[in-house]
């Protein structure tokens, strides 16, 4: 066995134990990064968002097990499959302070019978990415002023 396949079923062994996403589905990533999502619906701007989100997981962070499950919900967002939140997540690394009352707007805003289909997809999308990002203060900022922002406009009728 070469020096590369005995590396790669190293990784592969590891990821299988750690239980992580599949490691092939972190190949998957940098194809979607490169994908057009066109529309105005709740989908595709929640597909649209996640993406976004996927490819600062995988160019910022270098996280591309965490990228693939951006990947993941955007690819469920495009089939407008039913999109919860994340919550307790064994992989978050940590309960970030505030979520359950975030989380509580969200569906509040979710509810309403005016409100932006396209910023409600993009807030669900920016939610999750506030969450992923809580435990580090450098960045959870910003994560968190694009919810809040996204969040409002959700209310507002188009």
């Amino acid at each position: 066995m070469t020096t590369g396949r005995c590396l790669l079923a190293t990784v592969w062994l590891l990821a299988a134990m750690a239980g992580c996403a599949p490691l092939e589905s972190t190949f998957a990533v940098d194809p979607y990064l490169k994908k057009e999502i066109t529309g105005d619906t709740f989908g595709a701007c929640a597909a649209r968002a996640y993406r976004a989100r996927a490819a600062i997981e995988a160019r910022r962070d270098v996280n591309y097990i965490t990228a693939a499950r951006f990947v993941e919900k955007a690819k469920a967002a495009q089939r407008n499959e039913h999109l919860a939140p994340w919550g307790d997540e064994p992989w978050l690394p940590a309960p970030a302070a505030g979520a359950q009352e975030k989380r509580d707007r969200l569906f509040a805003a979710f509810s309403l019978p005016a409100r932006d289909e396209c910023a409600c997809g993009t807030a669900l999308a920016r939610y999750d990415g506030w969450l992923a990002d809580a435990h580090d203060a450098s960045v959870a900022g910003p994560a968190l002023e694009g919810f809040e922002q996204a969040l409002k406009a959700c209310g507002k009728s188009a």
